[in-house]
């Protein structure tokens, strides 16, 4: 369970950090104690995995980013985890995750990529599925996108 000044910290996390030469200086100010506790926190919860790490999330479209499919991929269960694991070391895919198929949707293993154009993607989809492990795929390119934020896991 975490402690308030945890819950606290983790406030302030999910949120864009200061933009400041300190920036944990100030949220220990916002918060009233010192920055060798918000710093002591933060490391508790890398090291206790309820933190996994602390990034920066980029505006991939504003970036030119603007060909971002997800590849779905029907994959025999058995190989599923050694296909997963090689394509969730490619660069370019920031998402690589299993999902039950569905009755209509043979697929189980998705993967979404960023690229700056269609031939871009033309070639890392042709990386991605010639592993003869991958029976068969389809990319869902959005159409529109409706919300682009993080979970807020505190209010």
């Amino acid at each position: 369970m975490l402690s308030d000044i945890q819950k606290n910290i983790v406030k302030k996390l999910q949120e864009d950090l200061p933009i400041t030469k300190e920036p944990f200086k100030q949220i220990a100010e916002e918060l009233d104690v010192s920055e060798e506790i918000i710093l002591q926190n933060i490391n508790y919860l890398l090291e206790k995995g309820y933190l996994r790490r602390i990034g920066a999330v980029l505006a991939h479209r504003r970036l030119g980013l603007n060909f971002n499919p997800m590849i779905v991929m029907e994959v025999d269960p058995a190989d599923i985890d050694a296909v997963g694991e090689r394509i969730a070391q490619i660069p370019e895919v920031t998402h690589c995750y299993n999902r039950p198929r569905l009755e209509n949707f043979p697929y189980d293993l998705f993967a979404m990529i960023h690229c700056n154009s269609q031939e871009e993607v033309d070639s890392l989809v042709n990386k991605i599925t010639s592993d003869d492990k991958i029976k068969s795929y389809r990319l869902l390119f959005s159409t529109k996108e409706y919300k682009k934020t993080s979970m807020k896991y505190f209010q």
